[in-house]
């Protein structure tokens, strides 16, 4: 088989991945390892090649990962942070992967993603707006507070009348959409529309009127349906997406895009329910508040614990294990000082893993966001990088790196992957490094 061909092969299973990663993340954990497993797999395979293909800064990733196997040694759960250390080296190949063998500037690549990944995406939104409505999706799984199960558009009016005498007897509090009883599917669509949004940049001047009309409303329903789910991180997110993306566009009308902007923001506020103006009136008593608010107690478990473990951390997954024994100084406070993790990017990363850990992985981003940079430069030598349309794929994981946001554990199957892929489709914008090994 010559070399071309197996190269071809590598490539293809990249596309497939590619257009796929939405569905494998819909179905859930164990089929987005089952694909990282073979991506795993492939890499071993051509370890000298890859190897060879390449930057140095790739080095510090390695680094990082032999650091946290290590240190898990010294964590009071050994195995669970062993294996959690560990497995994180799907990530990092999946990351490389990508950059070497997606080609995301290919418009027939482009073109078949963006399709597959609109079906999925709108039957997503589709399924939690008839939750919204039904208190039950398509498949029968329960928004969060309905305790029914029929659809509340079904129940007879007898019953609808006895109902009404409860208060919360018709209720609908967070949605779940597709994904049963976890509340993800804010975060899901968050996490994966950044490539629409890039797709729509990237060819929006190519577009027939319809197309482009088709993919405003997708990203308008997108956005509609993270802010009924309730989840405040990923509609900030979403909104901040939403708002580059139509900054780009349509630049030279710029008064007119804010005014359509809070618009939509207040029709969207206008038609929400009672549980979700709360939870966004949340947002800016957790701002006022920060540290006596549920996030500012488990950032500052996170940071009593960091000071005691300074050098080398307690070990990926110890902060369960080491924030019951800290001395909790606002033991009078209502929210709770700990939890599994400190829902906090970068103090995980300081309790866990030392400031050793936090600097490795700190140098890495930063030369990772520094070649994407560059390479864009060398093509676009008279552009800005900050307003160019690759940055969207940088903005998840640079939200995540984000010091008051709240968000998930990097070291999830969950956020690891949506993390690490984004990062890899970024990278795939870049110049790679050809070397046949013959």
């Amino acid at each position: 088989m010559s070399k071309d061909s197996v190269f071809f092969d590598k490539a293809k299973i990249a596309n497939i991945f590619f257009y796929s990663f939405p569905l494998l993340m819909l179905i859930g954990p164990a089929m987005i390892n089952i694909a990282l497993l073979i991506i795993l797999i492939l890499c071993l395979i051509n370890l000298r090649i890859i190897s060879l293909s390449l930057n140095n800064f790739y080095l510090i990733l390695l680094f990082f990962w032999i650091y946290i196997t290590l240190s898990s040694f010294f964590s009071d759960n050994i195995f669970l942070s062993f294996k959690t250390s560990f497995s994180q080296i799907k990530f990092y190949t999946m990351l490389i992967f990508l950059f070497l063998y997606l080609d995301l500037k290919n418009k027939n690549i482009q073109n078949k993603a963006s399709f597959f990944w609109s079906i999925i995406l709108l039957f997503v939104c589709f399924d939690t707006n008839f939750q919204n409505l039904c208190g039950l999706d398509i498949f029968g799984y329960k928004a969060e507070g309905y305790n029914h199960d029929v659809c509340k558009l079904l129940i007879s009016k007898e019953n609808i009348e006895d109902l009404i005498k409860i208060p919360v007897a018709l209720t609908t509090d967070r949605l779940s959409g597709p994904f049963g009883s976890e509340l993800i599917v804010g975060a899901y669509l968050t996490k994966t529309s950044p490539f629409l949004f890039y797709y729509i940049l990237d060819n929006y001047n190519n577009f027939s009127l319809k197309k482009k009309l088709f993919f405003i409303l997708i990203l308008s329903i997108i956005l509609q349906t993270v802010f009924i789910s309730g989840e405040r991180t990923s509609f900030i997110i979403i909104l901040t997406l939403y708002l580059f993306t139509f900054i780009k566009l349509f630049r030279k009308n710029l008064f007119k895009i804010f005014l359509i902007f809070i618009l939509i923001l207040l029709g969207l506020t206008q038609f929400t329910p009672q549980f979700e103006k709360k939870r966004y009136k949340e947002i800016f008593q957790i701002a006022n508040n920060y540290n006596d608010s549920s996030y500012g107690r488990l950032a500052n478990s996170s940071i009593e614990i960091f000071k005691e473990n300074f050098i080398f951390g307690v070990g990926i997954k110890g902060f369960r294990q080491e924030c019951p024994k800290i001395n909790d100084k606002q033991s009078d406070n209502q929210h709770p000082p700990c939890s599994t993790h400190p829902h906090n990017g970068p103090l995980e990363l300081a309790s866990e893993t030392g400031i050793i850990g936090l600097l490795l992985f700190i140098f890495f981003i930063f030369f990772l966001v520094k070649k994407v940079m560059k390479d864009f430069k060398l093509k676009k030598p008279n552009h800005y990088f900050i307003f160019s349309n690759n940055i969207i794929l940088l903005i998840v994981p640079l939200f995540y790196l984000t010091p008051v946001l709240p968000n998930g554990s990097l070291f999830t199957s969950w956020n690891g992957a949506f993390f690490w892929f984004s990062l890899g489709l970024s990278l795939s914008l870049s110049e790679k490094i050809k070397k046949i090994i013959y």
